[in-house]
């Protein structure tokens, strides 16, 4: 291998693992939020299953940041920010909402899965690997 592909395998993992860390953190951040000793709810079982959603994605991003898991965590992120904003509607004031950690990692997390999976595809574009029609951008790996 080139050092320009090692180059780049590095920098995939770094960026990965940036990824990984936003995850892991939206996890501790649930988990927080759980903590404060409320009683079994629908909305306690959902925070639960957040938090496994996110540590899975942070396992992948941290071990093998493939298109696939950028965009299982770009698709888990923007679920969040729609739940967050759901739930955070009552508590707008004046019309303005603030958005919490979770909600801004989010935010954080779905503009990079933006980031790295057009990139990737740039890369595999002009590498002549793929040819994607203009009329089809479904027809990503």
């Amino acid at each position: 291998m080139t050092a320009n592909v090692h180059a780049l395998q590095r920098s995939a993992r770094g960026v990965g693992r940036c990824g990984a860390i936003l995850a892991a953190g939206s996890a501790l951040l649930h988990a927080a939020g759980l903590s404060q000793g409320c009683a079994p709810t629908p909305l306690t079982v959902l925070m639960n299953l957040m938090i496994l959603a996110c540590l899975a994605c942070a396992w992948h991003l941290w071990t093998r940041p493939t298109p696939r898991a950028w965009a299982v965590t770009g698709v888990m992120s923007a679920v969040m920010v729609i739940v967050h904003t759901v739930l955070m509607r009552g508590s707008m004031h004046h019309g303005s909402m603030m958005l919490g950690p979770a909600t801004f990692g989010a935010v954080l997390e779905i503009a990079l899965s933006i980031a790295v999976i057009q990139h990737e595809a740039g890369v595999r574009r002009r590498a002549g690997r793929i040819s994607i029609p203009a009329a089809a951008p479904s027809a990503l790996p």
